[in-house]
């Protein structure tokens, strides 16, 4: 039934993959444990690494970032499978703790059935920006020059606890910032965008709107206006004499035609 579920594209939250890998050192067999976390939901956020001394500890826990693949890089680098690689630190770097876990979990244990006689390549770790940066590098033999191979990461710490994957926190990274409070501010830093957009558009259109009633007011409008003599003004306390009205004559219009008759 859950096949059948997943065959048609049921909607249920994705369960997280953890891979594991064990390496054993030469001393005491103590296994090193480099566990990977991803959730299949959120692809592209990927992953968070697990760098631990089994069973006692101390163990890391890493923000994996910036990955790109063998197959995208496409690097002309190569190397043996089985070689030995060269670890290669930041001398520069304060994380004493850590370059140890590396050491145990990258490096070749001593006279391992499947190891290699013989260097071919490098690993490189450098910190910049509080992180720690992943190289893999082959070494040319012609004029030991280095080649890179891939593929590459940039680890930023989250925490170091004293236990194997938990206990005591011996050391909390002040500068990590979690992925949902960075992308929580691009999406404040894209909304202060928008606004000042929007302020902007307004203060044009207000401009816009002033012009517009300056253009409509003519300042050349009262050049040719003179002003009026000021009349005094007069109040009449009698009213007015009558005026003679004269009535008109019906018979005016006959007289005429009689005396244009008699001049004829």
């Amino acid at each position: 039934m859950a096949a059948f579920k997943r065959k048609r594209g049921a909607q249920g939250s994705a369960p997280k993959k953890v891979k594991k890998v064990k390496f054993v050192t030469d001393e005491d067999e103590a296994q090193t444990d480099l566990n990977v976390e991803k959730n299949n939901e959120i692809p592209s956020l990927l992953q968070s690494l697990w760098v631990s001394n089994c069973p006692h500890g101390p163990s890391a826990k890493f923000l994996v970032q910036n990955i790109h693949t063998l197959a995208e890089l496409k690097m002309t680098g190569n190397c043996l499978r089985g070689s030995r690689p060269l670890l290669s630190f930041d001398p520069r770097a304060p994380y004493a703790l850590l370059k140890e876990l590396f050491i145990q979990t990258f490096s070749t244990p001593r006279y391992h059935p499947k190891s290699q006689p013989f260097v071919d390549h490098v690993i490189t770790f450098t910190i910049a920006d509080n992180r720690i940066w992943f190289r893999n590098y082959q070494i040319i033999e012609e004029d030991a020059s280095l080649v890179e191979i891939g593929p590459r990461f940039v680890l930023n710490l989250i925490k170091i606890f004293q236990g194997s994957f938990g206990g005591p926190t011996l050391f909390e990274n002040e500068n990590f910032q979690s992925p949902n409070l960075h992308r929580r501010q691009l999406r404040l830093a894209a909304a202060a965008k928008i606004r000042e957009k929007q302020m902007v558009k307004e203060l044009q259109k207000m401009k816009r709107i002033d012009a517009k009633e300056d253009v409509t007011k003519d300042v050349t409008e009262d050049v040719f206006l003179t002003p009026a003599d000021d009349k005094p003004v007069q109040i009449e306390s009698e009213p007015p004499p009558p005026k003679a009205v004269k009535k008109k004559n019906r018979n005016s219009s006959r007289d005429r035609e009689c005396r244009w008759l008699a001049g004829k």
